[in-house]
């Protein structure tokens, strides 16, 4: 999520029970739910890049500095499921098909504005007001607006906090997704309206082509401060498909050995392992009262701190880590590479390697020595704690010119100061998480689920190992 000026509204999800788990399988606790396994996943692949971090999806200042960076039981239920594209861990990347056309679109739950950059995509530098070269952008595959893409004669624009801008037009037309990664034909294939760019400035990593919002709103969208008549892809999906309304997203730390890089199934779940650990929290409203996005609500933080560290002290005098109550919500937003944290927290996790981490202004981020001890960091969801690896904690900084620094790493933990919290691809690529809008559907088609502070739920399992 790369927040913009347009608006932001209301998801509205429907709550389900909780649920245990196996390696393969998921089993109800009682009748009401019972998601399934599907072989129908969208997969993630893995893509190295000129830089270290891939731009957070959240409005931080800094971003433009930082290119260094069931369920209600149905009968013929159908599911899709397809592997997923990495930006070197830190953007993630579904592969789907526009108008016939196959594209790469990052991966957004912060989101749920669908777009792609168009054949008349000019890259533009807004300041000085002059054409850019195509590289400057680094979008992929470029698309060919003409048959069977409509134009509904409506523009759209998206500005980013990030001095990112995109101007272009809405439009309508075939798009399909689930197996498209594999080589297959699309599972689904909706009529679906996004936007297609014709002009702006994006810091693009060379792959992808757009964005796939996959948050789920309860009224169409605003574009350019007018309301459209625009759904988005989940909405159509699951108003329109035989399907459970259910998605699930397990992001995948970038190996040498296996160029997958996560899973995004639709109607179930994939076939991952997990710790078995399965637990439900349900989306809460945001300061302003309102439902929008994957907020939910942590108890706290699980951290303990390396042995000989500046934080060791503190967390000897305080059994369990001095954040271990620290209610606060956040949103789960895989378009945002790091997890951003209060400050203080943040402070509290850089103190606790051996040798510290440093804050870095000039980049806006923490910098520690990559054979630095690490603290165990843990984010705590309704009673339970789920880990960060050691090895997600820390990703090497690149310089301008793509040459590895030795011993430096940057530190995937981020003080918010006065952004929201989001937990990122940092602690998605830790668990599987599924996202429940059974009663949303049920709302909007005026069904018996019609409460409307049921808003939904999320189910969270833990998979730091695998």
């Amino acid at each position: 999520m790369r927040l913009s000026d347009f608006t932001l509204l209301a998801i509205c999800l429907g709550a389900r029970s909780i649920v245990t788990a196996t390696r393969g399988s998921i089993t109800a606790r009682d009748n009401a739910l019972n998601p399934v396994v599907t072989n129908n996943v969208l997969e993630i692949t893995v893509h190295d890049s000129l830089y270290s971090t891939s731009l957070p999806s959240t409005g931080s200042e800094h971003l433009a500095r930082r290119r260094a960076n069931s369920l209600r039981k149905r009968q013929a239920i159908t599911f899709a499921e397809d592997d997923l594209i990495t930006y070197k861990g830190a953007s993630y990347m579904a592969n789907v098909t526009i108008g016939g056309q196959p594209f790469a679109l990052e991966i957004d739950t912060g989101s749920y504005q669908t777009w792609v950059a168009t054949t008349q995509f000019r890259c533009w530098d807004v300041h000085t007001q002059r054409v850019l070269g195509q590289s400057t952008c680094r979008l992929g595959d470029l698309f060919d607006p003409t048959q069977p893409f409509r134009s509904t004669r409506q523009t759209c624009e998206s500005r980013y906090d990030s001095g990112e801008v995109l101007d272009g037009f809405l439009g309508h037309g075939p798009f399909g997704f689930g197996g498209v990664g594999r080589g297959q034909r699309p599972h689904f294939t909706i009529d679906q309206t996004i936007g297609a760019m014709t002009i702006g400035m994006w810091y693009g990593n060379g792959i992808s082509s757009g964005v796939l919002g996959l948050a789920y709103p309860s009224a169409p969208i605003v574009w350019d401060h007018l309301v459209q008549e625009y759904q988005s892809v989940l909405f159509t999906l699951f108003h329109t498909q035989n399907i459970s309304p259910v998605f699930s997203l397990a992001l995948q730390r970038s190996t040498t050995s296996s160029p997958t890089a996560g899973h995004l199934a639709f109607g179930g779940i994939p076939n991952v392992h997990t710790d078995g650990r399965w637990v439900p929290t349900p989306l809460v409203r945001n300061a302003q009262g309102t439902y929008t996005l994957y907020n939910i609500l942590i108890d706290g933080f699980d951290i303990t701190p390396a042995p000989k560290s500046p934080s060791a002290g503190w967390w000897k005098n305080t059994k369990g880590g001095r954040y271990k109550n620290s209610k606060q919500n956040m949103i789960i937003d895989s378009g945002t590479s790091k997890v951003i944290l209060p400050d203080r927290v943040a402070k509290y996790i850089a103190g606790g390697f051996d040798p510290p981490a440093h804050y870095e202004a000039s980049v806006e981020e923490y910098i520690v020595p990559c054979f630095a001890s690490s603290p165990r960091v843990g984010i705590k969801i309704a009673g339970n704690s789920y880990y960060i690896s050691a090895e997600d904690l820390l990703e090497r900084r690149d310089n301008i010119d793509g040459d590895r620094w030795q011993h430096e790493c940057s530190l995937m933990i981020e003080p918010a100061g006065n952004s929201r919290l989001i937990l990122g691809a940092t602690w998605l690529k830790n668990v599987l998480v599924v996202f429940d809008m059974s009663n949303a559907v049920e709302v909007r088609r005026g069904g018996r689920n019609g409460d409307r502070d049921q808003f939904g739920e999320v189910r969270i399992a833990g998979r730091e190992v695998y």
